[in-house]
């Protein structure tokens, strides 16, 4: 936990430095994110991104898997803990099989 945390303060610097010379919106919201459930794609928990949300000052975020919504429990309990609102989704993979219809 002593790296999450002092990689917590330097965000937060840069975070605040970033404010002092862009004070814009912070109405920006991720659509597309994936969570440790999507091997090989995500690289951190619910509650790590839930986290990184509240301290920048987004309100909401959204977690697409790659086809499951096994993080929904985690991200639940993040955004219950933080304010910051869950956007559940999804990302999936359809395949159209044409069938020969010819009798």
């Amino acid at each position: 936990m002593c790296t999450v945390n002092k990689i917590l303060e330097e965000t937060e610097d840069r975070v605040a430095m970033a404010e002092k010379l862009y004070p814009g919106p912070s109405q920006f919201v991720h659509l597309h994110n994936h969570t440790i459930f999507s091997p090989l794609d995500g690289v951190a928990t619910p509650d790590e991104y839930f986290d990184g949300c509240k301290l920048r000052g987004h309100p909401a975020f959204a977690i697409t898997d790659h086809g499951n919504l096994a993080a929904i429990p985690d991200a639940y309990f993040a955004s219950q803990r933080t304010g910051v609102k869950q956007i559940i989704g999804e990302e999936i993979y359809l395949m159209i099989t044409i069938q020969n219809c010819s009798n």
